[in-house]
């Protein structure tokens, strides 16, 4: 009798990993079912991510057609009270296309092979990971992160006296 050790499977699933807030999720049909786009360039996300994208979009657009005296007051005021609203994705959703006649369909991006890199949010820069960041950081202030590395080991204890120290100088 063969024993098997470690991961088994027969199935075809696939894993997938948001790369903006690290959901992770296994489907047998793909990217779809659990509501996840990839962009041109590769980039995996949640598409309620392309969604604050759009809200944003559109609150860009909302803002010139005030500008422009192209909304009534208390149609305006409505608008912008549903789109500035801290709201679940289903409800941004929900609200946002109660106005697709003013603006442009918000899964305009969406097709069936994911999102333009133009409508990607980490393409776009509106979401930066922080990996990015540490790596802008270093290469425009010169940091040697070993270096670094060493001062922590060599100032602190343990993690949570830096984690203190962190908290405290924020």
């Amino acid at each position: 009798m063969k024993r098997r050790n470690g991961f088994v499977s027969n199935s075809s699933s696939s894993s997938f990993l948001c790369e903006i807030c690290g959901r992770q999720e296994v489907s047998y049909e793909g990217l779809s079912e659990v509501q996840m786009v990839e962009c041109d360039n590769g980039h995996t996300f949640c598409e309620y991510h392309l969604l604050e994208v759009k809200k944003k979009t559109l609150l860009e657009q909302y803002k010139d057609l005030q500008k422009n005296g192209e909304l009534e007051a208390d149609l305006e005021i409505e608008i912008y009270n549903k789109l500035q609203g801290a709201l679940t994705p289903e409800e941004q959703e929900a609200r946002l296309k109660e106005f697709e006649g003013q603006f442009e369909d918000i899964y305009a991006d969406l097709d069936e092979y994911g999102v333009s890199a133009e409508a990607c949010p980490i393409c776009t820069l509106n979401y930066i990971s922080n990996e990015l960041l540490l790596n802008y950081l270093q290469v425009t202030n010169k940091l040697d992160l070993n270096l670094i590395a060493d001062q922590i080991r060599s100032s602190y204890k343990n993690l949570q006296e830096v984690e203190e120290y962190i908290n405290q100088s924020k």
